[in-house]
């Protein structure tokens, strides 16, 4: 069950959600494209229905709302640290059922790959997804051979059809609310892709083998480390290249340290310097301890100090707490 209601109706289910969330979307830039005269469509938070794109899927991905491109993590004054506040407000996210499908493998990384991130589980916890129908596919999308062109894990699905908005609700209190704004009660199935322009076969004996196929090396030489792929991937939990080195301020402890993030190749091969071992994931993080005998290893073995990393797409932030040996 769930309504067909007409702009000014769907305005005030707009106003109702803005009293607690900030609301994502996809919106149109006009203008705004990565060539002259050309417009781009990006997340940003709206303030109106009729600023949401509906028939043009976003360029840029959805993590933009809970991973910006540059956070405030902490305040240092010269006697105490003070940990940045979560924002004030929830999210509310417009996005497509194959970016409900990457919600999934993020949640997988950040939150059930060992302790979960602190920083994403904080904004994950304020998150709610309203699913937008796709009567069609994208250019080159290929969601149907992936299986997810179709998902039922959303708060509201919305499809913008003929002017009226078809609202499917799967939370009671917004149902509650909009069942009293005069909208119109139908049976309300979200569109859904069933054919793809582009195919895709996946083979059924994959492993992560493949990471060490020749095939990647095109791609390994023609990287210039933008970090564009991870940025816009809506899947990508993977780091760009930085190094930042500090150093202790107890001359016991006289060590530099590098936090190198690998996006897709080897750590030798991203470092320049030979390793104890070297990880053959061509999706792995890795952090180093670099002594003064220019020994280099895995931070996880090192016992003089204690690593935790913030990775913010292209600006990782490195905390080191420093222990005497």
């Amino acid at each position: 069950m769930g309504y067909v209601a007409d702009r000014e109706q769907f305005g005030k289910l707009f106003s109702y959600w803005e009293k607690e969330y900030d609301i994502w979307a996809p919106k149109r830039f006009h203008g705004g494209g990565r060539f002259s005269d050309t417009d781009a469509v990006r997340y940003t938070v709206v303030k109106e229905p009729d600023e949401i794109e509906f028939d043009e899927k976003s360029a840029y991905s959805w993590k933009e709302t809970v991973l910006p491109p540059s956070e405030t993590l902490f305040y240092y004054t010269q006697t105490h640290v003070e940990e940045a506040q979560a924002p004030a407000k929830k999210r509310l996210v417009f996005l497509r059922s194959c970016d409900l499908a990457a919600v999934r493998r993020m949640d997988q990384i950040y939150l059930k790959n060992g302790d979960p991130d602190y920083y994403y589980e904080r904004k994950r916890d304020g998150l709610a997804f309203v699913m937008i129908g796709c009567p069609h596919t994208c250019e080159n999308g290929f969601c149907v051979s992936m299986g997810t062109n179709a998902s039922d894990d959303y708060d509201m699905s919305i499809d913008l059809v003929d002017g009226k908005y078809r609202l499917d609700f799967r939370r009671d209190d917004w149902d509650a609310f909009f069942a009293g704004v005069g909208a119109e009660k139908a049976d309300v199935t979200p569109a859904r892709v069933t054919e793809n322009k582009v195919q895709v076969s996946v083979p059924e004996n994959l492993t992560f083998e493949v990471g060490k196929s020749s095939m990647w090396n095109q791609y390994d030489k023609r990287c210039i480390n933008c970090g564009r792929c991870n940025f816009v991937c809506p899947t990508c939990t993977c780091f760009t290249m930085m190094r930042m080195e500090m150093w202790a301020r107890d001359a016991a402890c006289r060590l530099r340290a590098w936090s190198t993030a690998i996006p897709m190749w080897p750590a030798a091969q991203a470092t320049g310097r030979k390793t104890g071992s070297v990880c053959a994931s061509r999706h792995c993080t890795k952090f180093w301890i670099l002594r003064r005998d220019s020994d280099t290893r895995c931070a996880s073995d090192a016992a003089d100090a204690t690593i935790s990393v913030r990775s913010i797409f292209l600006f990782p932030t490195l905390s080191i707490t420093w222990k005497k040996a």
